[in-house]
């Protein structure tokens, strides 16, 4: 391993203590886990054997544990359970679970609890700890819009320069593949690929209009919130990645038609459409809507983009039927559930490529796997929502509410075909979670426009909803 690697984990969690006595627990939490994942590297390396890898996931986590008990251990005690993190236990639970039913072994079993606990389940508790009054949304958001404008003189410099900054810097360039695509380089900065930064972008940039329609801010990093919006939007361009782009596009729509119209329901179209696509996947051969995406995206994206589409989805045919013959936990966290060759000939499959994170989530952790992890991504932000409409909320803070989930939905969709999650994701799946529980424990009279006198409020003290307008962050 490169020493710039070791040099960059090694320092990461020092910086992150800084933040926290700097900025706070909520803001250096924020500016923790969004930095450290655009600015560390994506590798990891092994410091023994037996011992999980130490990488970019376990050291943003345990830096942020380490600084939250250190400057804030109160934010642990202020934890109560609700039903909804269930989803995340019972992920935590499955993860290695699946490797003791499968025979794998209770070392391998281990190494995937360590795994989920770093990528999602204390992420997601630190958001539901921390980032637990709804006021805090806007921290969260303007730390994401944030990291994406941090990331332009990088990406600037890779369309110009061609993808080399992780190279340069850690020492190795990781994957070379599609790396000029539309007639141009495609940065990936410190991302395993240019999708993966796309869609970091593509989302982000969703985000943006949410936090400008909130009037929450008025500005991030002294730019106007209105200039950023359409900053990230030509970021995300920038990001070269068509489905991104797509998802993009679709985002703003529904965002900005259920701002202007006030029909707030109408964003539930993107969580709705990934639960069909996986309901779907699983029973394909009865209701076959893969043909009629496969025509779409080479209509819209061209022969190239539609033929990696392609191949994505006659991959996933076959790993579905061949996941589905341990369909409750799945074959394990080895690659037992590829291994049926003959069945992938028969399928006319000759190589098998796993890109979905869905669909690997399928084959070793089984329905249950997917539905806990899935419930992650989806569940907080449709809860957090319908309280949203529940209460009567002005439109502003369903912008910031509705921006949220769909920064999350966005990701979640696009993991149906790609594998390039974040730990961000479950951040604020946490803090939508502490927002629907706040907004549901409320009375809709007393909170409903994110605002009451002090002598008006329960005794309960329900947090607002949004910060001031007219902040500057």
């Amino acid at each position: 391993m490169t020493p710039s690697v070791i040099i960059a984990f090694c320092l990461w969690p020092l910086l992150t203590l800084w933040l926290f006595s700097q900025l706070g627990s909520a803001k250096g939490l924020v500016a923790s886990m969004v930095g450290g994942f655009l600015l560390l590297p994506f590798v990891g390396f092994q410091i023994a054997d037996g011992l999980p890898n130490v990488n970019r996931d376990g050291v943003i986590a345990l830096s942020a544990v380490a600084a939250t008990l250190l400057f804030d251990p109160a934010a642990l005690s202020r934890y109560r359970f609700h039903w909804m993190d269930l989803v995340v236990i019972g992920g935590l639970v499955v993860w290695g679970t699946t490797n003791l039913v499968n025979g794998v072994g209770i070392a391998q079993a281990l190494l995937d609890w360590w795994w989920f606990a770093m990528f999602a389940a204390i992420p997601y508790f630190l958001g539901r700890c921390i980032l637990d009054r709804p006021s805090k949304l806007v921290v969260l958001a303007v730390g994401i819009v944030a990291g994406s404008l941090m990331m332009i003189p990088f990406v600037l410099y890779e369309v110009r320069m061609s993808p080399t900054l992780h190279s340069t810097i850690y020492g190795f360039a990781g994957n070379t593949v599609d790396m000029n695509r539309y007639g141009g380089w495609r940065p990936k900065v410190f991302q395993p690929v240019g999708l993966g930064l796309a869609i970091w972008l593509a989302a982000s940039a969703v985000l943006a209009l949410g936090l400008y329609f909130s009037k929450s801010v008025t500005a991030v990093w002294r730019t106007p919130i209105a200039l950023v919006a359409v900053a990230a939007v030509g970021l995300s361009l920038l990001g070269r990645g068509g489905g991104a782009i797509s998802l993009m596009a679709g985002g703003l729509g529904l965002l900005a038609i259920a701002h202007w119209t006030g029909a707030a329901r109408l964003v539930f179209a993107v969580p709705i459409a990934v639960a069909l696509y996986i309901a779907t996947g699983l029973f394909d051969s009865a209701v076959p809507i893969r043909p009629t995406m496969l025509s779409i995206g080479e209509m819209f994206w061209g022969q190239n983009a539609g033929g990696s589409l392609r191949v994505r989805i006659n991959n996933e045919v076959f790993l579905v039927a061949s996941a589905m013959q341990k369909p409750l936990f799945g074959w394990g966290g080895w690659g037992d559930y590829r291994a049926d060759i003959e069945l992938a000939r028969e399928m006319g499959v000759n190589r098998i490529l796993t890109d979905g994170f869905w669909v690997i989530t399928l084959g070793k952790r089984g329905v249950l796997g997917v539905a806990s992890v899935y419930g992650m991504f989806l569940l907080p932000g449709v809860l957090a929502v319908i309280a949203a409409i529940r209460l009567r909320c002005n439109r502003r803070v369903l912008a910031l509410v509705s921006g949220l989930a769909l920064f999350c939905w966005l990701y979640a969709f696009d993991l149906l075909l790609n594998a390039f999650a974040t730990p961000v994701l479950a951040l604020a799946g946490g803090a939508l979670a502490s927002f629907a529980v706040a907004a549901r424990s409320a009375k809709s009279s007393k909170i409903r426009n994110g605002a009451t006198s002090a002598a008006s409020r329960p005794r309960s003290k329900p947090p607002e909803l949004v910060a001031v307008p007219g902040a500057t962050v």
